[in-house]
């Protein structure tokens, strides 16, 4: 028994791994790679569909053959920062507007790609759909200026029950600041002290 799980290991370990290319497309981000000239060197599936063009129109050509100038020049500048600086950058955050009006946010961000001795070979780019982060980030706000704003005392407790914050209405209402009352069961308010 003990052999035939070895031979059965075996033979999936001797599998090729996937190549890049397989592995990247497999991811929903846009992954593109592009050489020091600015000329694209690979891209996923997900920059294909993006850009409703084919790897084949993609590869070989530079931001001004696929885009706008103004937005070929903004995708070089960012570029220009990766190469001076030669760190990972997030680049930009650009807010776009879908068929139905509404808002998508878009992260990119740009790292330089250097071979084994350490020299820069191209710019590998990746940019992620971040709106509900974004989304989330607006209603984090928005309950934040209401717990702050609100004329009538608020509590927030962890699962234990322990209070992790409260807000100013609560300490005027109550006389407790918050430094007295975070970390403690909202029992003390009916024990009196």
């Amino acid at each position: 028994h003990y052999h035939q799980e070895l031979k059965r290991h075996h033979s999936h370990a001797n599998k090729p791994l996937p190549t890049l290319q397989e592995f990247i497309d497999c991811l929903d981000d846009h992954i593109w790679i592009k050489t020091t000239d600015g000329l694209y060197a690979m891209t996923n599936r997900s920059v294909e569909q993006a850009w409703k063009k084919s790897n084949d129109d993609i590869v070989g050509k530079n931001d001004f053959d696929l885009f706008s100038a103004e937005r070929a020049e903004k995708f070089i500048d960012a570029d220009r920062l990766v190469v001076a600086t030669g760190t990972q950058n997030i680049v930009e955050e650009c807010r776009q507007i879908d068929e139905n009006n509404n808002p998508t946010w878009l992260e990119t961000i740009k790292s330089p790609v250097r071979n084994q001795a350490g020299d820069l070979i191209g710019i590998l780019g990746m940019t992620r759909n971040i709106t509900r982060r974004k989304m989330v980030e607006t209603q984090l706000s928005l309950a934040s200026k209401i717990f702050n704003n609100s004329q009538e005392g608020m509590v927030i407790t962890d699962s234990n029950a322990n209070i992790i914050d409260v807000n100013n209405a609560f300490s005027q209402i109550t006389g407790f600041s918050a430094e007295e009352v975070i970390g403690k069961n909202p029992n003390i308010l009916r024990s009196g002290h």
